[in-house]
C-alpha cells in the first residue's frame, strides 16, 4: 500500500494556542460532507493527525526512508 499525505506547517515560534487554533480549524474542515465526497471521489482516505502526532509520525518516517534511500545511495548513512 502506497500512502500519500499532505500537511499543513505553520511558522517556528507558534504559541500552543495558536497551533490548536489551526488544528481545530483544519479538523473541521475535513469533517465536512465536502471533503468526505471529495475523498470518495478520488479513493481517498482522510486521516487527521494534529500537530504532535505529525511530528511523531514524521521523525518515524524519516527514520524510515533515510535507512532505504542510503541503502540505494541516494542519501549518506
Amino acid at each position: 500500500m502506497v500512502f500519500n499525505w499532505r500537511a499543513m506547517f505553520g511558522p517556528k515560534g507558534m504559541t500552543p494556542a495558536q497551533v490548536a487554533y489551526w488544528e481545530s480549524v483544519l479538523k473541521r474542515f475535513i469533517d465536512t460532507p465536502e471533503w468526505a465526497a471529495e475523498m470518495v471521489a478520488r479513493n481517498g482516505i482522510a486521516k487527521f493527525m494534529g500537530a504532535a502526532q505529525m511530528k511523531k509520525y514524521m521523525d518515524e518516517e524519516y527514520a524510515e526512508l533515510k535507512v532505504f534511500l542510503a541503502e540505494l545511495e541516494l542519501a549518506k548513512k
